[in-house]
């Protein structure tokens, strides 16, 4: 039974085709079905050893790993690791079922994992596995076949009762290949979605990390941007404020006007230079006509009562009020008293209509009019 158990062997091993194996640990606990390749993997990492018991469609009886043509396998596979220097497939997974339903298994030879058909070659060796009754499913000499009558009954029973267990367990397990093909590579297809949830995972937080700088980048952009704009707008306030400042009312530096009421209502020009060049020299216009204004009504056209005097200097004006302010205007006109204040000059209307700029020759007239004035002090 055993040289036709090992004939039997080799003649899967030899066809070239992917068989499907069953093993046994040492618990006496029965293992699979994963493919050739597989299992000569499961060889190579050791969790199969050469005593350990493999079984096969075809085979008439379980057989030591070594007296299976898997073991020329593993030395010709280990040789071309040895020489290509391959490697054991990642995290030691010989077997996996992808997304889609593909089924992978690693070739050692290659270095890769390749596709298999679970389905056909599968469902043969699950239907092969309940052909066989208990006796030919028993341990005895070098397989699981040869009966061993001059054993132990004891031991023998032993077994009996394990082998119909597994039996029972392979027949309530055939009901559907789908579901067989879905046990078979659950291990492989669960961590085989463990990495792809990392990598995915990975891939998310690389791309939360590109977001967050880009985010940053457009933030100090911005932000650089607005200060600019900032800077910019300020400026222009600045030159707003500048020639609001050029162009408004400002209080004279040095005012040397005289503000006068109580002033006779027929009161002349003349008189007044008459009466105030006594505190100083009176300042000549454009047309060297002395500085001198009488406030009308401007409906009736009539003398108010009050007008301006403008000195050439600033201490005209204090001298004015020292000695002019109280007195009459008129002798015989007691009950008529001046009033001299500091002139104040106010804008006219809500906008400032600045002066044009004088030209050289008019300039060179006030120049010439000033030092004339200045001659007379």
């Amino acid at each position: 039974a055993s040289a036709s158990a090992s004939a039997s062997a080799s003649g899967a091993s030899a066809s070239g085709a992917s068989s499907w194996w069953w093993w046994l640990d040492g618990k006496g606990e029965k293992h699979g079905p994963v493919p050739d390749e597989a299992l000569v993997g499961f060889r190579n990492s050791g969790a199969v050893t050469d005593k350990t018991y493999v079984w096969t469609a075809g085979m008439a009886n379980w057989l030591l790993y070594e007296q299976t043509d898997l073991n020329k396998k593993t030395t010709a596979t280990t040789t071309t690791m040895m020489m290509t220097g391959k490697k054991e497939p990642p995290n030691g997974e010989y077997c996996f079922e992808d997304d889609d339903g593909t089924n992978y298994v690693w070739d050692s030879g290659l270095g890769s994992y390749k596709p298999v058909d679970v389905g056909e070659d599968l469902l043969r060796t699950q239907a092969a596995a309940g052909e066989y009754s208990i006796e030919q499913m028993t341990f005895g000499g070098g397989g699981l076949g040869d009966g061993n009558e001059n054993g132990d009954g004891e031991e023998e029973e032993k077994k009996k009762k394990m082998m119909e267990e597994e039996a029972l367990h392979s027949r309530t397990h055939s009901s559907s290949g789908a579901a067989k093909r879905q046990k078979i590579f659950s291990s492989a297809s669960a961590s085989s979605v463990d990495v792809e949830n990392d990598r995915k995972n990975e891939k998310k937080k690389k791309q939360d990390q590109i977001e967050v700088v880009t985010a940053e980048r457009e933030r100090k952009g911005k932000l650089v941007n607005a200060n600019k704009l900032e800077a910019a707008l300020e400026r222009e306030r600045e030159k707003e404020k500048q020639r609001v400042k050029k162009n408004a009312w400002v209080e004279m530096s040095k005012n040397t006007s005289i503000y006068i009421e109580g002033l006779p209502a027929d009161v002349t020009v003349e008189e007044m230079k008459v009466f105030f060049q006594k505190c100083g020299v009176i300042k000549l216009d454009e047309n060297s006509n002395p500085r001198i204004k009488i406030y009308r009504d401007e409906e009736t056209g009539l003398p108010k009562g009050d007008g301006t005097v403008t000195y050439l200097k600033k201490p005209s004006v204090q001298l004015a009020r020292l000695i002019l302010h109280g007195v009459p205007f008129r002798e015989g006109e007691a009950s008529r008293r001046l009033k001299i204040t500091e002139a104040k000059f106010q804008q006219k209307g809500k906008v400032y209509r600045a002066k044009e700029k004088e030209g050289k020759l008019e300039m060179h007239k006030k120049r010439k009019q000033k030092q004339k004035q200045e001659q007379l002090l």
